[in-house]
């Protein structure tokens, strides 16, 4: 992954005269992704080694047709190629640019698609996409109110900065094990770490990034890794996860302040009625009857005692009945309006690829990665701009609420 995205690129004053940036840009892709197909890693590469274990059991040893390499590329598309480029090399005809292009493209055509057949199909792009809604979007609702539950004690005091990341991992297990990520198993692919792993917190790492992420408390610096198999970081890279990454800051902050407020419902109530239960029963009874007698309450606070008025405490509900009320429409906005709604038009394409690429076989198309890649940018796009986190006005009202 790091060669695709770092190891090459065009250099503009060694084009050749008559060939543009897209026609080399194009040759460029063919390049890269003849080297990846070439070298598989992981899985694919011990797939493949016991697959050809196999066919030479049954091929004869001295069989010129029989070879070593480990390409995931079709020798069809590779014979295919060498003679387009055959072609143009024993041509007597001046150089013609529309017909090189032409070239070009019916070279990178097949390439593309086996391309986008390994990330789509292969390596199943489709479900590492929506393991990263359920936990880096925050899509497995009853697996953050389980870690939420289970980390509540802990979540209430500073992290320490030694220890934080262990201590955290426990209460996430839990979750794992008594929500619906029990029987995931992409869920061991993520880990919580204390500190953005994909570079800047808060914000883009370029300096001329305006997003960030409203800040809450002591554990703003909390993030979720996710660990990337072969070949998918061709698609999902450093700075898409760190999108995902700004996205999952946001939503947990949100969905932290939402828990608060409930939390600070009961210990509101159980100021205004001088209750010492929080049992939901107990202080609806404790509200009837303050409603009746309308009097001052004492409430004792070892070592304090202080007097609330019944006035006083239904201020404080209006306050935070009006803070929760937005507080939890702007989190289902942003999940429902934003994410869900983004995410479903994402997969619609992406498994419209899978399908296409299925039926038409293993020497079809219907995968081309870039299409892939271009599906997965403008959902990440879509989801910074409509979250509005490049919108300092927007970020600091929320982060001042």
């Amino acid at each position: 992954e790091r060669e695709w995205h770092r190891g090459f690129q065009v250099r503009l004053d060694a084009l050749p005269p008559g060939v543009e940036l897209p026609a080399a840009e194009s040759a460029l892709f063919t390049g890269r992704a003849v080297r990846v197909l070439s070298n598989p890693r992981g899985a694919f590469k011990r797939n493949f080694a016991r697959l050809r274990s196999l066919d030479e059991k049954d091929s004869d040893a001295s069989d010129p047709s029989s070879s070593s390499s480990s390409s995931l590329l079709p020798d069809a598309v590779l014979d295919a190629a060498a003679a387009q480029i055959q072609s143009l090399a024993v041509s007597d005809e001046a150089f013609d640019r529309a017909r090189f292009e032409r070239v070009v493209e019916r070279i990178r055509r097949p390439v593309a698609d086996r391309l986008g057949r390994l990330v789509v199909v292969d390596a199943a792009l489709p479900r590492h996409l929506r393991a990263l809604r359920a936990y880096l979007l925050l899509g497995r609702g009853d697996f953050y109110q389980c870690f939420l539950e289970e980390a509540r004690a802990l979540l209430a005091a500073p992290p320490r900065a030694s220890t934080a990341e262990a201590d955290l991992a426990v209460p996430f297990a839990q979750a794992a094990s008594k929500s619906s990520a029990a029987d995931d198993a992409l869920a061991s692919r993520f880990r919580l770490r204390l500190g953005s792993p994909y570079g800047a917190d808060g914000a883009e790492a370029s300096p001329k990034s305006v997003r960030r992420v409203p800040a809450y408390d002591a554990w703003d610096a909390l993030s979720l890794e996710y660990a990337v198999p072969w070949p998918l970081g061709l698609l999902i890279t450093g700075d898409a996860l760190r999108r995902y990454d700004e996205m999952f800051r946001y939503l947990l902050r949100l969905r932290r302040a939402a828990r608060a407020l409930d939390e600070a419902w009961v210990a509101l109530r159980r100021v205004a009625a001088g209750a010492a239960t929080t049992t939901p029963g107990a202080l609806r009874a404790e509200e009837e009857r303050e409603a009746r007698r309308r009097r001052r309450v004492r409430v004792t606070d070892a070592p304090y005692e202080y007097l609330v008025s019944p006035d006083a405490a239904e201020a404080c509900q209006r306050a935070r009945r009006d803070v929760a009320f937005l507080v939890q429409n702007w989190l289902t906005y942003l999940q429902t309006d934003v994410v869900e709604a983004q995410f479903r038009e994402m997969m619609e394409t992406m498994d419209a690829m899978a399908e296409e690429t299925r039926r038409n076989g293993e020497d079809g198309g219907g995968a081309d990665f870039t299409r892939a890649q271009r599906a997965h940018r403008a959902f990440l796009a879509a989801l910074g701009a409509q979250s509005f986190l490049d919108l300092p006005a927007v970020t600091q009202s929320v982060e001042a609420t």
